[in-house]
Formats: structure tokens, C-alpha cells, sequence
């Protein structure tokens, strides 16, 4: 892959292919000379810089429901958080937190006799949000319970409102029984339908006060996830910057930081990437005039166009994206 598109219903798989396929590959370790006995690696970090055409509150896609509104909140939310699974490029379903997305033939999804359905969700050992807390069957029965709750803004996904009962039957294991059957139901705890929420740090703001839930700094300054990248400092108006997760399940990313830069000027954005500060970026909305000047002139990157609803253009260096792929 040399290069990145976007559009809506694009941006995710194709961003999620970077983040991921970057993130389930093992850092390189530098070769020592046993001759020459122990010495300090001076293996420089591997360090990516963005811009994103926007000043994102917050890290959850649950607030965000139109995701034109802060191009590339989207992208940040998959480096920073996961899901039970998560979408390929092409659209498919793939675990990530889960050992395995339910299915019919892996036994993880039955249609039950009366006209109602089970899907059962089993988290991969290891999996923990950044604070070093274990990731929990609890986590997901906090999460469905939650977003059960139509009346708190972010929540109350129509999903949902089908499901009659869940379950915890073990810290691993979660079981959600449905009242008949919907096709959709292995989507449960992805990015299109809410990403899992820690308990250990929601349920006490959420029982006191859920109109303001919201509001809590959770979403933004004191961010915790479960994805490859860990938030460091988050300056509103300004940047962010994150650092890999080395305990992330699917293995440490292979780029250690990542600053993403905030602006909502889209000549900003082509200057900030045709002057090699910036070498991809998240989110940008380009005239098609906006998009040809880039490409002309950014000779170490990429402009690709989406006919999708609106233009959308993403430039990315191509030194980039050959981080993220298989050695």
C-alpha cells in the first residue's frame, strides 16, 4: 500500500489497515555484534507526523455520529481504541480484541429454537486498557447495559434496544441473547456500533450523574483505551501526541510515536504537508483545484479522490505507509 483514500465509509478500513497492520508486527530489534560484547542500541524511534483538518474534543465516535464533522476522528479513535473486532478494507469482520468474531460454523453465534439467538464474545488473553486493567467480560456487560440507555447522549444505539439479556458467565466470556434474529449482531462492540467502555472508570460518573457523562474528562485529557497507541498530551486547539502500546494484544506498533497536529484550514494543511511537516494526514476536506495542487507538487506522497457523497482527499508520504507493511 503507497497511499490512503477517504471518504465516508472508506476512511475506517483503509486507516485501520495502517494502524493495525503497523500494530500486529513486532518492533525490530537492532543486530548486536557478540564480538564487540553488549552495546546500548542507537536504533532511532520511529516517529510519524500528522495533521488532521479539525480540533477534536474527544476521542469517541459515540458523540460523533456524523463523521464529516471532525474529519479523521474516526481514524484517531481505531489508534487509540478497539474493538471486539474491527472492519478490513474490504468490509469483513476480523477480531481484535475477541479471540474470534461469532459465528455460525465456530459455534459462537446459535439460533435458538423459540426464534431468539445467542452470539457469545470471548476476549484474547491479555487484552487491557492502558492503565494496566485487565479487559474483562464485565467491561462488555457495563458497556451493552449502557448503551441500552436511549435518554444519555452518545448512547442508546438502535442495536441494542434487540437484545433482551447479557451475560458474564466467566471474566473472559460474554453472552448476549437476542430477542429474534438480526443479521447484524456480530457488529456488537465495534467502532460502527460502540466501542467497549471501561467499567472501572465509567460506572461510578455514569450511576451519578449520566446527563453529564459526556462531559467527563475521561473522553479527552485522561483518555484510557485498549488500542496500539497510548495518549501522552492532548492540547486542544494545537496537537496531540501518542506513544505506541507495547502491551497492546495484537503485539507492540512498529511506529513509536505518533503526533497528529490540529487545523481547521485546509490551505494550513496543504502547507503543513507540502513543507514535510506533517507526512500523512486523518482527515482532510480538499477542493478538487485544492487536491490537484498537491499532487502536482507533493512529489513524495499521494492525493487519491473518492467520488463518495463529497470530495474528499488524503494525502500521505508514501515513506510512511512502508512501516506498516509486512517485512
Amino acid at each position: 500500500m503507497r497511499s490512503v483514500g477517504s471518504a465516508r465509509g472508506i476512511i475506517v478500513p483503509t486507516l485501520a489497515l495502517i494502524v493495525f497492520g503497523v500494530a500486529c508486527q513486532p518492533a525490530p530489534r537492532p543486530a548486536a555484534d557478540s564480538s564487540a560484547g553488549p552495546v546500548a542500541s542507537t536504533t532511532a524511534p520511529k516517529r510519524v507526523a500528522a495533521v488532521i483538518m479539525g480540533d477534536p474534543p474527544h476521542f469517541a465516535g459515540r458523540f460523533n455520529p456524523s463523521i464529516g464533522s471532525v474529519p479523521g476522528l474516526d481514524a484517531l479513535e481505531e489508534m487509540v481504541n478497539a474493538g471486539m473486532a474491527n472492519f478490513t478494507d474490504q468490509g469483513a469482520l476480523r477480531p481484535q480484541l475477541a479471540e474470534a468474531v461469532p459465528g455460525l460454523d465456530n459455534g459462537l453465534w446459535k439460533l435458538l429454537a423459540d426464534g431468539r439467538m445467542e452470539t457469545t464474545w470471548k476476549i484474547r488473553a491479555g487484552a487491557a486498557w492502558h492503565d494496566g486493567t485487565p479487559l474483562t467480560a464485565d467491561d462488555l456487560v457495563f458497556t451493552a447495559r449502557a448503551d441500552q440507555e436511549r435518554q444519555v447522549p452518545g448512547f442508546g444505539n438502535v442495536i441494542n434496544t434487540m437484545i433482551e439479556r447479557v451475560d458474564a458467565p466467566d471474566p473472559a466470556t460474554f453472552v448476549a441473547t437476542w430477542k429474534s434474529p438480526f443479521v447484524g449482531a456480530d457488529t456488537l462492540f465495534t467502532r460502527l456500533r460502540g466501542l467497549p467502555l471501561p467499567k472501572h472508570i465509567l460506572e461510578e460518573p455514569y450511576n451519578e450523574n449520566r446527563a453529564t457523562l459526556v462531559d467527563h474528562p475521561y473522553w479527552g485529557q485522561q483518555f484510557v483505551g485498549t488500542g496500539p497507541f497510548k495518549l501522552r498530551e492532548l492540547i486542544s486547539g494545537s496537537h496531540l501526541v501518542l506513544d505506541a502500546n507495547a502491551e497492546y494484544v495484537l503485539g507492540r506498533p512498529r511506529i513509536d510515536v505518533f503526533e497528529v497536529k490540529f487545523t481547521p484550514d485546509a490551505n494550513v494543511l496543504m502547507t503543513t504537508v507540502l513543507s514535510d511537516a506533517a507526512e500523512i494526514t486523518l482527515g482532510a476536506r480538499l477542493s478538487i483545484d485544492q487536491a490537484l495542487q498537491v499532487q502536482e507538487a507533493w512529489r513524495g506522497g499521494t492525493v487519491i479522490f473518492s467520488p463518495w457523497g463529497w470530495l474528499v482527499a488524503m494525502p500521505v508520504s508514501s515513506s510512511v505507509t512502508r512501516w506498516g507493511e509486512a517485512p
